[in-house]
């Protein structure tokens, strides 16, 4: 047993972890498992794409949402956040430049995670 740990660490870790390491030989396989499935135009891609555009007409769609969620919220209230910073990227008149989406995210997000820590605090 010990021998196929050290050969294992040697090679980079078991064979199911291989996997990962070589994933790029299995597309192929994957591919070809998938092509009923799958429309050929997705399967032919060799990048997976990117959220930027999905993640852009979420914030427009749900705008008010998010705009009572930061300026509301704990991160606001504890002044983590900075509301007049933030402000200006929540107003929908105003385009948002592509390098603030992610960093605005990522706000989102540590609210939404602050909300639920604090809801399963009183429980």
């Amino acid at each position: 047993m010990a021998a196929e740990q050290d050969a294992a660490a040697q090679t980079g870790g078991s064979d199911s972890l291989n996997c990962l390491n070589s994933y790029t030989t299995r597309w192929d396989t994957i591919r070809a498992a998938f092509r009923d499935v799958v429309p050929a135009e997705i399967l032919a891609r060799a990048q997976k794409g990117q959220s930027t555009m999905s993640l852009l007409d979420c914030l427009h769609r749900s705008g008010a949402f998010v705009r009572e969620l930061l300026m509301d919220g704990i991160l606001a209230r504890e002044k983590i956040l900075d509301r007049v910073a933030v402000e200006p990227y929540l107003k929908h008149a105003r385009p948002m430049d592509v390098s603030h989406l992610f960093p605005l995210s990522s706000c989102i997000a540590v609210e939404l995670w602050a909300r639920s820590w604090a809801i399963a605090r009183r429980l």
